[in-house]
């Protein structure tokens, strides 16, 4: 940015501002002395130019002026005036872009992107919000900048965003509409693109959304084996030394049985524990899983019968209660794409036109992977479907939707219960933000409806 200060009434200055007319144009600033204000001649002053004319002849008026596109003279805001011995009127707000709103009238051209025909009979009704939801969003917000700006709109509908065509550095749709500069103005919010930077600035945000993969989180039985997860590794330690335990003392007690008691006419009968490794084995196996033995005939073998029993049954109660709390349990741990990836999550993606162009826009080998295995596998339907058939999905399976986040939102609170719509989990995919507005390159009143849309923005 550069300051120049001059007096315009000094010798030869009309033919220089007439012949540098680009160093009237943002970001420079001009401070011009004259005798006479309305004396200033005609040039392409526009609405972003900052050029401040303080009259030198008493009253003193310091004003900043410019033009708006097909008018005749120029618009005038004053800033002050005073006399040499003091002010007459207070000092205004200096404002360039406050104080200068009034378009007067001026045409708008604007591109906004439909893809479905219906959409134009249902811009303000409510109605199919699943179609063409940005520019559902967007609609209300340009009407309310011409009321901003005091403008007319003047649209045109384009069936796309807009994509580079091939060989060629022109685009196509909305964003050439922009290039050539058919529209000064995009419509329909869109994602950010380094790409279309050459084309258009990006100036606000008023769709705060994000395009993310949403999936209801799985079960834990699903991505793990729950059967370990009652008990850590402590407590199954501790167990298998309780069996070897129990083990040895059933061993001991059995031998002393068949060791010291002389009558053994009782001891051929089926349900009696015999001085067998396997069958001291099987009666371990029994008391665990809670099933009917064969027992120790003597006094202190069945004390640790009972023991035993108790022992495995709260044992047993304990880790199937846990297995009932596990099996209702939801897994925190597909959390990243590559987990998506790796895991035996379907995957599936909104049928909408960017959808498959921003998708061949990520790079990355594990992004390109998931892309060509699960979305797009070759030789094979590739997986994009509507919203309603994505969230069905979603509830019945175990899927993965890729899709607008507020689109997908709308659905689920349609057709999902209380109970579905918890734990729901978000992947973001592509590396893009949030939709913005675009606007034509070097529009001279980009910081205009900048400014208006952030003021719509905080007004929500």
């Amino acid at each position: 940015m550069e300051l120049f200060v001059m007096d315009y009434d000094c010798y030869n200055y009309t033919d220089i501002l007439q012949q540098n007319e680009d160093l009237l144009q943002f970001p420079h600033r001009w401070f011009i002395f004259i005798n006479n204000i309305t004396a200033f001649p005609l040039l392409d002053i526009r609405l972003n130019t900052r050029l401040y004319l303080l009259q030198k002849q008493p009253p003193h008026i310091l004003i900043s002026s410019y033009l708006i596109p097909n008018q005749s003279t120029y618009e005038l805001n004053s800033i002050g005036t005073w006399s040499n011995d003091h002010y007459t009127h207070p000092l205004n707000d200096i404002s360039d872009y406050r104080n200068r709103t009034n378009m007067k009238g001026l045409t708008l051209n604007t591109t906004i992107v439909l893809v479905y025909p219906r959409t134009l009979d249902h811009l303000e009704d409510g109605r199919y919000l699943l179609e063409d939801s940005l520019t559902k969003h967007n609609y209300p917000l340009l009407h309310y900048l011409m009321d901003f700006m005091n403008s007319t709109l003047n649209i045109k509908w384009s069936p796309g965003w807009g994509t580079k065509e091939p060989n060629s550095s022109n685009y196509n749709f909305m964003c050439g509409d922009l290039q050539t500069g058919v529209s000064d103005l995009a419509g329909t919010a869109t994602l950010v693109t380094t790409d279309r930077l050459r084309v258009g600035d990006y100036i606000a945000c008023p769709t705060p959304t994000l395009v993310v993969f949403i999936l209801k989180a799985p079960p834990l039985a699903v991505v793990s084996n729950i059967l370990t997860k009652p008990f850590d590794w402590y407590v199954w330690t501790c167990l298998g030394v309780l069996v070897l335990i129990v083990f040895v003392i059933t061993w001991v007690v059995i031998k002393l049985e068949w060791k010291f008691i002389k009558s053994n006419e009782n001891y051929n009968e089926k349900t009696v524990l015999r001085e067998n490794v396997l069958d001291v084995v099987e009666y371990e196996v029994a008391a665990f899983c809670q099933q009917d033995m064969n027992i120790p005939r003597s006094l202190s073998g069945k004390i640790i019968t009972i023991c035993v029993s108790l022992s495995f049954f709260f044992i047993y109660t304990a880790y199937s209660a846990c297995i009932v709390g596990l099996l209702q349990s939801t897994s925190n741990t597909v959390t990243s794409i590559e987990d998506l990836l790796y895991s035996n999550i379907k995957l599936g993606a909104h049928k909408a036109p960017y959808m498959k162009f921003f998708f061949q826009q990520q790079h990355g080998k594990i992004k390109e992977t998931l892309f060509n295995q699960k979305i797009a596998p070759p030789n094979q339907p590739e997986n994009y479907l509507p919203v309603e058939v994505g969230v069905e999905l979603m509830r019945t399976e175990f899927f993965a939707f890729h899709g607008e986040r507020d689109t997908i939102y709308k659905q689920i609170s349609k057709t999902y219960t209380e109970h579905e719509k918890c734990g729901l989990v978000e992947i973001k995919f592509f590396s893009e933000v949030e939709p913005h507005m675009f606007i034509r390159k070097k529009l001279y009143y980009k910081e205009i409806v900048a400014i208006a849309y952030r003021k719509f923005k905080k007004m929500e």
